[in-house]
This record gives C-alpha cells, sequence and structure tokens, in this order.
C-alpha cells in the first residue's frame, strides 16, 4: 500500500506543475490509476493523513470528487467504470466522515464536497447514517466538527419526500447551534443551514423566495471559491 501511496502522492504532485504538459500526463496517470481498486481508498489515505503537505492532501480530494462519477455508481450519467467495489465504497464513506471534520478548512471542505458527491447516488438507501453522523458532529461540542458538518448539509441534495423531515430536524437545532456559540463562522454556517432547509421546504409549497433573499449572501469561508478553482483546473 505504501508504494500505491507514493505513486498517487507523485501524481498528485504532477497535477499542480504548473507546467501544461507534465500536469496532463500526471492527469493521465490519475485516471488511468483510477481504474484499478482501492484507488478512491488510497486517496483518502493521503487526504487524512497530517504528514502529507496540505497541498497534497487538497489535491486528493479534488481529484476524488473528479473520479467519482466516472466510477462510483453505473447510474452516473459520466460513468465509465469499473465500478468501485462495494466494500471500498464502505471505507471510503466511513473515511470521508472523518475528513469533514478535520481543523483544515481546506480538508475539510473537499471531505465534505466528496460526500456530497457521494451522497447523490448512495444517500438514504446505501448511506442510511449519513444525516445521524452529521447530526452527532452538530451535537459534538468540538467546533471543527460543527463546521464541518453544516459544509455537509449545505451542499446536500435531498429527496422531495425528506425535506420536510430533515429540515424540522435541522432548524431548531440550527438555532440553538447560534445561540450557543459566538465563533463568527458557526453563527454563519448555521443560519446557512436555516435559510437552506427554508429554501427547500419552499420549493414543496408556497414560500416565496423574496421573503429570504437578504440572507442569500451569508458564507461560511472566504476561500470556498479556491477550491472549486482546482476543481475547474482539473476537470
Amino acid at each position: 500500500r505504501m508504494d500505491q501511496n507514493n505513486i498517487v502522492v507523485q501524481c498528485l504532485l504532477g497535477v499542480l506543475n504548473p507546467q501544461q504538459e507534465a500536469r496532463r500526463f500526471a492527469e493521465n496517470q490519475i485516471f488511468e490509476l483510477a481504474k484499478r481498486p482501492g484507488f478512491c481508498f488510497t486517496l483518502c489515505e493521503i487526504l487524512l493523513n497530517p504528514n502529507n503537505q496540505e497541498h497534497i492532501r487538497q489535491s486528493a480530494g479534488v481529484v476524488m470528487k473528479l473520479v467519482i462519477p466516472k466510477f462510483w455508481d453505473t447510474s452516473s450519467e459520466k460513468f465509465e467504470g469499473p465500478e468501485i467495489s462495494s466494500e471500498e465504497k464502505v471505507h471510503v464513506r466511513n473515511l470521508l466522515l472523518q475528513g469533514v471534520n478535520q481543523s483544515l478548512p481546506h480538508i475539510s471542505r473537499a471531505s465534505a464536497m466528496c460526500v456530497n458527491a457521494i451522497a447523490i447516488y448512495d444517500y438514504p438507501d446505501k448511506w442510511p447514517n449519513l444525516i445521524s453522523s452529521l447530526v452527532s458532529y452538530l451535537q459534538s461540542n468540538q467546533v471543527p466538527s460543527i463546521i464541518g458538518a453544516f459544509r455537509c448539509i449545505n451542499l446536500l441534495d435531498f429527496a422531495v419526500e425528506d425535506i420536510l423531515k430533515i429540515s424540522t430536524q435541522f432548524i431548531p437545532l440550527s438555532l440553538q447551534i447560534f445561540q450557543n456559540y459566538q465563533d463568527h463562522k458557526i453563527q454563519v454556517a448555521s443560519l446557512k443551514c436555516v435559510l437552506r432547509c427554508i429554501r427547500l421546504m419552499g420549493s414543496i409549497g408556497s414560500f416565496h423566495e423574496e421573503d429570504i433573499d437578504d440572507l442569500e449572501d451569508l458564507d461560511d469561508d472566504d476561500d470556498d471559491e479556491d477550491f472549486d478553482d482546482d476543481d475547474e483546473d482539473l476537470d
């Protein structure tokens, strides 16, 4: 496994190379490696390993987000195959939830975006404990876990039949967190969660969009666009 980790790390470094030819070569290597069993698990290990440099860890998250639609589930319009094994999927889901509560914002955000990418295919049938895991983070009294959980919640897409149940669970919890914490990022993230739940409920009712437009610009971190820019560079 160490050899495979080192190979993937070198490819991730190549992806960050400013020279276009070297970068494209590394990207092609990565997508060939992605066809091998254990690749996503290796990316998770790199993402969560504190001994790796932060930019390499973040790059692992960016790459994982890109390969998930191609190899995670046959229902994906971008699916290329082969499909990742069920066993590997279990390990990856568990590791990404650990990544969500990382104290480094880029690592937490990368993990949250990958959680969202997988949840599109796996929640709720193949990932029934996703919401309960995020709730436990919100109730953990740990700032990184709370912010990480809100990152996930504010990204996830929910089925119409789940919106009311999930919103009535998250709205009071978010307001309680807002009241209990003076941390600016937590307060903003909690209000964003309330706002999103209201919008979701409005999508199944007669709520007027302009009633909540004043909260539109809330953001839990100034550098969200940095991650999105990295994503576009590799796409």
